[in-house]
């Protein structure tokens, strides 16, 4: 697949950190951006949503918040897996948050996360986009 905008950045050995201005037919888009170099090549995926994610490490749960209003968003899909210490990963757990904006992602019944490494977790907010995000289990 062709990139819809290629850009190419001679870097200041100087520098330690370049910042790039995102296109402004790009803003308010899901992007895959590439950067090549060196011979090294990296990848990297943002959403674009208004989506303000909370994280509540000890308990498990994640609220998601408008980020424009900071109004809580209920009936927000969230899809979680677990990466077993082995590096196998499995689906772990789906669900809505409710109407505080939350969503336990961690607990079931069994206890499957006992040899868990990390958790990825998508969350879809029809209308307020996206996001993906890693965290560690609680």
């Amino acid at each position: 697949m062709k990139a819809e905008i290629e850009q190419e950045v001679v870097l200041d050995p100087q520098q330690a950190v370049v910042d790039l201005p995102l296109p402004e037919a790009l803003r308010n888009r899901n992007l895959a951006i590439e950067v090549s170099g060196a011979g090294e090549r990296q990848m990297l995926s943002s959403f674009a949503n208004v989506l303000d994610v909370r994280l509540a490490p000890r308990d498990g749960q994640v609220q998601v918040l408008h980020a424009g209003d900071g109004k809580p968003l209920s009936a927000v899909y969230v899809k979680v897996y677990a990466e077993e210490a082995s590096g196998q990963v499995h689906f772990h757990k789906d669900g809505y948050t409710d109407l505080r904006g939350r969503f336990d992602y961690a607990s079931l019944n069994a206890d499957p996360l006992s040899g868990c490494k990390r958790l990825a977790r998508y969350i879809d907010a029809d209308g307020a986009g996206a996001s993906v995000q890693q965290v560690s289990p609680p």
